[in-house]
């Protein structure tokens, strides 16, 4: 099936390709979920995106998402020990960029920033993940519809942002479903490309406005950052629920 032009929704896609490929590994909670959304020119970007990137419009865009990851479980052993799985339970911050492989679309990371020296062991051991040792410090003020954070040490990244009372769903072609609705993850271990399958309920986002915002770390981190264009940001409480697959082999 032709993930481009089928008109199944993203998400029962997602449902459905998971199940062929044995269902989930693993599950968790996410929580307290920001999208900062920055544009990009193609071209600035591709060097350092090993798959075919997609665009929205012509134009590349790289997403910081902010969260908590809680509850990690296997799911074929719920009754698996805490002590086994807990230390990937941390807050995160990603920074993705959008990506085309074949005729499926998905995400790929470009750095994944934890506070846990055991995850970012095993986060590239396992999944391919870029992860990158760093301190974390989020906060959520509910009642002012609020939420910063802080990361780094000496330099470092530190935002804050508002976000609107009313929850909205994606439209089709719009640039919400763009960046909001894949469920196809893609990364490198060991020279060797890797796919794992997302699945979780559609999103469900406020529309949020970043009211502070300092980036040494990226400007650091990651050199095609200068060219970066901030616009627009996302934020929803998240879902208790999240199954991710297990890593697949494909050629890319």
């Amino acid at each position: 099936m032709n993930a481009l032009t089928t008109t199944v929704a993203p998400h029962q896609l997602a449902v459905e390709r998971l199940a062929e490929e044995g269902g989930p590994l693993l599950r968790a909670a996410w929580h307290d979920v920001l999208m900062m959304h920055f544009a990009i020119a193609a071209e600035d970007l591709q060097p350092h995106t090993p798959f075919p990137l997609d665009t929205f419009e012509g134009t590349a865009v790289v997403t910081l998402v902010a969260f908590h990851m809680e509850d990690l479980r296997v799911d074929a052993w719920p009754g698996a020990p805490h002590w086994l799985l807990g230390p990937a339970e941390h807050a995160f911050l990603n920074v993705r960029t959008y990506v085309r492989v074949g005729n499926e679309l998905g995400i790929y990371f470009l750095a994944e920033y934890v506070p846990k020296l055991l995850a970012r062991v095993a986060g590239p051991m396992t999944y391919g993940l870029p992860y990158q040792f760093t301190t974390i410090r989020y906060a959520h003020d509910t009642r002012n519809r609020r939420f910063g954070g802080r990361l780094g040490f000496r330099i470092g990244i530190e935002f804050d942002a508002d976000y609107a009372l009313a929850a909205e769903t994606t439209d089709p072609g719009s640039f919400e479903e763009f960046v909001l609705e894949r469920y196809n993850a893609y990364t490198r271990r060991l020279g060797q490309a890797l796919r794992f399958r997302v699945e979780h309920p559609p999103w469900r986002m406020h529309r949020a406005r970043l009211q502070y915002w300092h980036d040494a770390m990226l400007h650091a981190d990651q050199p095609f950052w200068p060219n970066a264009r901030y616009i627009g940001a996302h934020f929803t409480p998240g879902f208790d629920d999240v199954a991710m697959g297990a890593p697949q082999r494909i050629t890319a």
